[in-house]
């Protein structure tokens, strides 16, 4: 559906059947009363009696990330099977300007070219699709300007940096950042 958070390599996901199995008299079965086998390419995942959903993690393989669920009445009389390919996507980071009193500019996304026009210029890089689910699993942000490392940090404002104009010089810089964690990477140039 739409808005739905993105299925990204290296991030879980969690997978829910919603089965809809009436009896001949019309009685609705309630899912807590169904048995699920869950599997991801190939593999069985944690399955039992009442579990109508499933977690499991999305790899970085072309061919995988087939999922599947068969779904049961305890008498076996009612059964369905539901398959799902999920084509992840790749992390991303997205550069925005950001100025002294006001902060960040959200409302436009910096392009691969930025003249400065100023001497000196805050940008502030934002991670989209990463897994952050645990406090201990931080984003390390490693910049670098022409080749040369600036920095390599998981702190709170390693996502910002700021950029001086040497006075009366001209030139181009590239600039570029890595945004990583123990699961995924995202590589960015810019500038």
């Amino acid at each position: 559906y739409r808005g739905k958070a993105i299925a990204t390599v290296g991030n879980n996901i969690k997978l829910v059947a919603i089965p809809n199995f009436v009896t001949e008299n019309g009685i609705r079965i309630d899912s807590s009363k169904l048995v699920y086998h869950w599997r991801a390419n190939s593999e069985d995942l944690p399955s039992k009696y009442g579990r109508s959903n499933a977690t499991t993690y999305i790899s970085n393989s072309i061919v995988g990330n087939n999922f599947s669920v068969d779904v049961s009445s305890l008498d076996n009389t009612l059964r369905a099977t539901k398959y799902i390919k999920l084509r992840p996507l790749s992390t991303k980071t997205v550069f925005y300007k950001s100025a002294p009193l006001s902060g960040p500019n959200y409302a436009k996304a910096l392009g691969p070219f930025v003249e400065m026009g100023e001497n000196e210029f805050t940008i502030v890089a934002v991670p989209y699709f990463f897994n952050n689910q645990s406090d201990t699993d931080k984003l390390n942000y490693l910049w670098s300007l022409n080749g040369t490392a600036l920095t390599s940090s998981s702190d709170s404002n390693a996502n910002t940096i700021t950029l001086r104009q040497p006075p009366n010089k001209i030139g181009i810089a590239n600039l570029n950042l890595t945004v990583s964690n123990s699961y995924q990477s995202s590589a960015d140039n810019y500038l």
